[in-house]
């Protein structure tokens, strides 16, 4: 919906419209993130999840509450690589044509943004630890 209503604005930069259709996409899924992690709501696909236990369906949301938390303190080129890859199941040749970079360039970006995201994760669980 926003895509179609920001139609009109589009203005042909030499960027293919799929990487602009892309980045909308990524926007949108950066805001409900954000929205879905204030409020503490669980979504419907994971109400279908199949779990052992209580205690296992716990955990993993308080998995997905700790990679939303730490996504957020990732750069804006970091959140899009790993949205692209993770989120949206992207090729690394699709997020090539998506970023408009070359495909080192985008390998070297995930690998960067899979060692921050540890790294920031591995600060809010020793933060966590220590109360």
């Amino acid at each position: 919906m926003q895509a179609m209503k920001s139609l009109p604005s589009y203005k042909s930069t030499g960027t293919p419209l799929i990487a602009w259709l892309f980045r909308i996409a990524h926007n949108q899924a950066v805001n409900f993130m954000k929205k879905t992690a204030r409020r503490k709501e669980t979504l419907l696909t994971e109400t279908s999840a199949s779990y052992d236990s209580p205690e296992e369906e716990a955990l993993e949301q308080v998995r997905l509450e700790e990679v939303i938390g730490a996504m957020s303190a990732l750069t804006d080129l970091h959140r899009q690589v790993l949205s692209l890859r993770f989120a949206a199941d992207l090729s690394i040749a699709e997020v090539v044509r998506v970023m408009s970079r070359k495909e080192g360039a985008v390998k070297f970006l995930q690998f960067s943004a899979l060692r921050a995201l540890r790294r920031v994760s591995s600060l809010q669980e020793a933060g966590s630890h220590g109360r």
